[in-house]
C-alpha cells in the first residue's frame, strides 16, 4: 500500500506544479527581471539602455491567467520607461492608470499607489526618473497580489489532498467534508481515490472477501507518473506474494488486522539480527534475538541450522 500511495503522491505533485507552481513560478521569474532591471538602474544606467541588457521578460502561458495579466502590463510599462519626454510619459502614464479601472482589486491597488506618486505642478526630467523607479516597484508589488492567492491554494492543496489516502473507518465527519469539497474542485483526481480504496480492501475487507480482484483491476495509464506506473507493475507481479501472505493470515487469525495492513515495524525488526551480524546466524541466537525483537513466538522453516 506505502509502494502505491507514494506513486499517488508523485502524481499529486506533478498536479499541483501544473496547477499552481509553475504559474507561481512564472510571477517569480517575472518579479526577478524586475530586480535585475531595477539594479542596473541604481547602478547608474539609464532605463533605455537597461532595458537593452535585461533583453525581454520571461516567456509565461497563455492559459495561466494572473501571469498572463502581469507579463501584459509589463510590456505596457517597458513601453513607459522607454519615453524620455516628462510631457509625453506621464501623458502616456496617465493612460495606464485610466486602463486600470473597474479591472480588479490588484489593478485599483496600483492605480491608486501611481496616483500618489504623480507630481502635483510641473513635469521634469527629474520627476519622471523618480516616478519611472516607483513604477517598478508597484509593478513588482502587483505580482505579489496576484501571487499570493495562488501560494495560498497551493498550500491548500497539499494539505487537502492527505484525504485521498484515508480509508473508509478513518474518514471522520470532518474529513469526509474535506474530501468531497476536494474533489469537487479537482475531480480530475477521483481516480486517485478510487484506486486507494481498491487496494485498501486488502487491508480492510474481510479475509475471506479478498479474491485477488483489488490487484487484477488495477491498470497503468499514460496519464499517470512513471513513479505510479512502476509501482503498479511492481503490486501486480507480486500479486502471488501478496495473496499468500493474505492466506497465511487466513490460516492464522489470531493475528490482529493492524499487522496485515502495516508490516514495516516487524519487518524492520526482523531484519537487524541479520544486519548486525555478532555471531547472530545460528538458529538458536537468531530465533532468541528474534523472539525479543517481536514479542512473539517465531518458528523456524529452514533445514538447515545456520543462515546461509
Amino acid at each position: 500500500m506505502q509502494l502505491l500511495n507514494n506513486g499517488i503522491k508523485a502524481d499529486l505533485q506533478k498536479y499541483r506544479d501544473k496547477r499552481f507552481d509553475a504559474e507561481r513560478r512564472e510571477l517569480h521569474a517575472l518579479r526577478n527581471w524586475v530586480n535585475s532591471l531595477q539594479k542596473l538602474v541604481k547602478d547608474g544606467f539609464d532605463f533605455s539602455l537597461s532595458l537593452k541588457v535585461t533583453k525581454n521578460p520571461p516567456n509565461v502561458k497563455l492559459e495561466h491567467g494572473s501571469s498572463s495579466k502581469c507579463a501584459k502590463l509589463t510590456f505596457k510599462v517597458i513601453d513607459l520607461l522607454k519615453v524620455s519626454a516628462p510631457e509625453q510619459f506621464f501623458l502616456e502614464l496617465q493612460d495606464l492608470i485610466n486602463g486600470l479601472a473597474g479591472i480588479g482589486n490588484s489593478e485599483l491597488n496600483l492605480s491608486n499607489a501611481l496616483l500618489k506618486v504623480m507630481p502635483k505642478k510641473r513635469f521634469t526630467e527629474k520627476g519622471m526618473l523618480r516616478v519611472k523607479k516607483e513604477l517598478l516597484k508597484k509593478l513588482k508589488t502587483f505580482f505579489l497580489e496576484h501571487r499570493k492567492p495562488i501560494d495560498d491554494e497551493s498550500i491548500k492543496f497539499h494539505h487537502n489532498s492527505q484525504v485521498i489516502f484515508f480509508q473508509p473507518e478513518n474518514v471522520t465527519p470532518k474529513r469526509k467534508e474535506r474530501l468531497t469539497s476536494f474533489l469537487t474542485f479537482h475531480p480530475e483526481l477521483k481516480t486517485y481515490r478510487e484506486m486507494t480504496l481498491l487496494v485498501g480492501e486488502i487491508s480492510r475487507l474481510s479475509l475471506d472477501e479478498i479474491n485477488g480482484h483489488q490487484i487484477r483491476d488495477l491498470a497503468e495509464s499514460s496519464i499517470y507518473s512513471k513513479k505510479l506506473n512502476a509501482a503498479i507493475r511492481t503490486i501486480k507481479r507480486h500479486e502471488d506474494d501478496i495473496l499468500r501472505f493474505v492466506e497465511f493470515f487466513k490460516q492464522n487469525p489470531e493475528l490482529s488486522k493492524a499487522q496485515r495492513s502495516n508490516m514495516e515495524f516487524y519487518n524492520k525488526k526482523f531484519k537487524e539480527p541479520f544486519e548486525s551480524g555478532n555471531n547472530l546466524l545460528k538458529k538458536e541466537r537468531v530465533l532468541g534475538r528474534l523472539n525479543t525483537q517481536l514479542s512473539g513466538k517465531v518458528e523456524w522453516f529452514l533445514d538447515n541450522e545456520i543462515v546461509t
